[in-house]
């Protein structure tokens, strides 16, 4: 049975200012009955909550792609949705591993806050960017990421040397925080693809602290960019609420996971996942 009109018009945010309508999100998902769609949204939000967690990011580099092109989401919609699961993943994920390697909170606490100006300016831009340009700057981003990753940690992944001795006060590295919150609000992604490999490179912080120190600046910018969202009405709701069921289970699986891998398999496996996802969203517009 199908949920009434009025039912889903009292629990989400049904209409953007550009009239799209929701309701087809909720009743038409390539003809799939309803409960099979938010299962597997459900699912999906677990395994990405272990990817993310293990590799300090929020997520939303898959999210977003999983909510274009499986439910259909628009570019606007689908970042919106996907930050209510980044920033949910990010405050699950902060407080497990203060449980274990402790984040630099003094860093990850400015990178948030200095991201702010970043998100706005992130949501500005894509209100004014079409479709296939988004889709092409989002794959292009990942690819570039994914491969400077690969490339400028050769040496010490073939080592496996990782972590040392950590160069820099906090407040160096703070002004970084506007780029991960302009990626963040444009791609929904957290900014944790920015975040992570920059704090291992820059400060050469190990990687599970520089992961959980990631995802408390995507916690603190996150809760910002979704009041943005939110409040211009390109969130579905329903949807956040499965992928972020998901990711908090699988964000706890995750962080357990991490304290058996060592650092350089952490930073391969951010490497491929994230080029492989550009790879697939450059697909879709050639």
């Amino acid at each position: 049975m199908g949920l009434s009109r009025s039912s889903i018009f009292a629990f989400s945010f049904i209409r953007s200012p550009g009239g799209i309508d929701y309701t087809k999100h909720i009743y038409n998902f390539h003809n799939r009955p309803t409960m099979i769609i938010y299962l597997l949204t459900l699912l999906a939000g677990l395994g990405i909550g272990v990817i993310a967690s293990v590799v300090g990011v929020g997520g939303g580099f898959l999210a977003v792609p999983y909510l274009m092109m499986v439910c259909s989401l628009e570019p606007m919609e689908a970042v919106g949705t996907s930050l209510v699961m980044v920033t949910g993943t990010g405050y699950s994920s902060t407080i497990a591993y203060l449980r274990g390697d402790r984040p630099k909170i003094p860093l990850g606490l400015s990178l948030g806050i200095m991201a702010v100006p970043g998100v706005y300016l992130g949501y500005a831009l894509l209100a004014r960017t079409a479709e296939e340009t988004f889709k092409l700057a989002f794959g292009v981003t990942l690819l570039a990421v994914a491969i400077y990753l690969g490339t400028g940690t050769k040496g010490r992944l073939a080592t496996g040397e990782w972590g040392g001795r950590e160069r820099g006060r906090w407040y160096y590295f703070s002004p970084m925080g506007f780029f991960g919150g302009l990626i963040s609000a444009f791609f929904g992604v957290g900014g944790g693809v920015i975040y992570t490999p920059y704090l291992i490179l820059a400060p050469r912080l190990r990687p599970r602290v520089a992961a959980g120190t990631s995802l408390l600046a995507i916690a603190v910018s996150g809760t910002f960019a979704i009041f943005i969202y939110g409040y211009t009405d390109h969130i579905s709701l329903y949807l956040a609420v499965s992928l972020l069921a998901g990711t908090v289970a699988g964000s706890q699986i995750g962080v357990r996971l991490s304290t058996k891998l060592k650092g350089k398999h952490i930073v391969l496996a951010l490497s491929a996942i994230v080029f492989i996802t550009g790879l697939r969203m450059l697909l879709m517009v050639l």
